[in-house]
Formats: structure tokens, C-alpha cells, sequence
């Protein structure tokens, strides 16, 4: 539940339509606020509309969702500035782990198109989300931290499976 508290601390802070220090404020809230709970509930409702879509399930591909989200994630914390109350921002980056998470992406990228046919393009789905989603929170934020990290996995699982619901019936 973890990436469901950054899921939801980032929609109340980003929501809120305040300044860049209110929303940082509001992100290190412990409190849940109503822009939380909406969100939270429509992604409840978005997840279980999918999942209750599929007919059958192909498990190499839902592994694939699982771990490459992760992948970026490990990437996004290695290479993007962290915002000052981050615990991130003492961080020691190395340039060996960074040239691995990203040879480790590129293989999730390679793979699974090879591997599943049409169903293989949902992992990628995922992972462009999982930027797009990244680099706009962070512009808003102004940094990134675990809790922009836990909201971009959790929407992008969340496209990779409705783009595998979508591929998967072509």
C-alpha cells in the first residue's frame, strides 16, 4: 500500500491548484484529504473494471507489468533530482547502478514484444505512463520523492493493464 499513499498524497498536493511550498506541505501531510479519497476510488473503480474485463489472464505479461514499473522507478530515484525533503536527497548515486537499472529496462522493452506478440506492447504502454507521469510531477513537486514514484507506478500498472486488455483482443 505504499504506492497508494503516494498515489494519494500526490493528488491532494498537485489538486490542491496551491503554490509550489503548499503543495510540498501538503504532500508530507499524514492527513487524507477529499481530492485523496475521490482519486483513490476512481482508481479502484478503473482497476476493477479492467481486471473484471479479462477473460484470462497471460502471466508472463502480468509479471512483466509488475517488475518493469519497478525498473523505472529504480531509474527515476537513481537519476532525477530529488526535492530537498526528499529522503532521496542524501542519496549516493553510483554510475554502476544506474547502467544497470537501465540495461535491465531495456531488456523488459526488448523482450516482451518478442516473447507475447500484440500482448508484449503492454509493458511499454506502462512505461511511457510511468514518464509522462514522472516528469509532470516532479515539474509540479519540484523534485522527486517516493511519493511521485509510488503515483507513477500505480497509473502505470494501471495502463499496462488496460493496454494488455485492449492488445490482448486484437
Amino acid at each position: 500500500f505504499l504506492h497508494l499513499d503516494g498515489f494519494m498524497d500526490v493528488c491532494d498536493a498537485v489538486l490542491s491548484r496551491r503554490d509550489l511550498e503548499t503543495r510540498q506541505r501538503i504532500l508530507k501531510d499524514s492527513h487524507c484529504g477529499s481530492f485523496a479519497v475521490i482519486c483513490m476510488i476512481l482508481l479502484a473503480a478503473a482497476q476493477c473494471s479492467l481486471f473484471f474485463s479479462f477473460e484470462s489472464f497471460d502471466s508472463k505479461a502480468l509479471l512483466t507489468l509488475a517488475v518493469l514499473p519497478r525498473a523505472c522507478s529504480g531509474i527515476a530515484v537513481q537519476t532525477l533530482k530529488p526535492m530537498q525533503t526528499s529522503q532521496y536527497s542524501g542519496a549516493v548515486r553510483s554510475a554502476a547502478s544506474v547502467v544497470s537499472l537501465f540495461v535491465q529496462l531495456a531488456l523488459f522493452l526488448v523482450f516482451p514484444p518478442l516473447l507475447c506478440g500484440k500482448v508484449g506492447f503492454a509493458p511499454i504502454a506502462a512505461v511511457a505512463v510511468y514518464w509522462i507521469c514522472i516528469l509532470r510531477e516532479k515539474k509540479q513537486l519540484g523534485g522527486m520523492n517516493g511519493d511521485i514514484s509510488g503515483f507513477s507506478l500505480t497509473l502505470a500498472e494501471l495502463a499496462g493493464i488496460a493496454a494488455l486488455l485492449l492488445f490482448g483482443r486484437m
